[in-house]
């Protein structure tokens, strides 16, 4: 009996034409010919099926739909022999780590020490002390705007530039040597 099933790979649905007496193994074949590649596992409306037997053991039937998996691998796994033979594995390779910077996140009010930002806004600095104590200069510098002495520290020297968070940036970078 012939049977026209769905099958489903990467979010894409194909139609496929086999018989109820096909094996699993004629099934990947198939599969093999329609997408380039032999599945490493089938399922059938979510039940793996088995090589060995047929289509006819699992009642698939003109509504069922067909799932397929293709195992991945990483690199130095086919000196391990994990790795099946032919075209049927997709060589991934490990991914690079990012390098870290020193910034990760832009600093929000509950990084600040809360008197220090009191007396910016008190000395309408606030915008200018919240990007002073985020700048990178800050952050090599190792003063940390969370402590109250530190960023006591940062609002003395702003306020000694006048509200200029670029003098203020020359002078912590010029004090900490970086």
């Amino acid at each position: 009996m012939a049977l026209k099933l769905k099958l489903q790979y990467l979010g894409k649905n194909r139609s496929l034409a086999v018989h109820g007496d096909d094996t699993i193994q004629s099934l990947k074949l198939t599969i093999r010919s329609l997408l380039g590649f032999t599945p490493t596992s089938v399922l059938l409306d979510g039940a793996l099926l088995m090589d060995g037997k047929k289509l006819s053991d699992y009642r698939a039937d003109p509504a069922s739909i067909v799932s397929i998996k293709r195992r991945k691998v990483r690199m130095g796994d086919e000196a391990s022999g994990l790795s099946p033979e032919g075209d049927d594995v997709a060589l991934v390779t490990p991914p690079r780590k990012a390098a870290r910077s020193l910034r990760r996140r832009p600093l929000t009010t509950m990084d600040v020490d809360a008197k220090a930002l009191a007396e910016a806004r008190r000395l309408c600095l606030e915008g200018p002390f919240m990007e002073f104590a985020g700048s990178w200069e800050v952050l090599a510098s190792g003063l940390l705007p969370k402590k109250e002495a530190d960023a006591q520290t940062l609002l003395q020297s702003l306020s000694m530039c006048n509200g200029c968070v670029q003098e203020a940036r020359q002078q912590i970078a010029e004090t900490h040597a970086l």
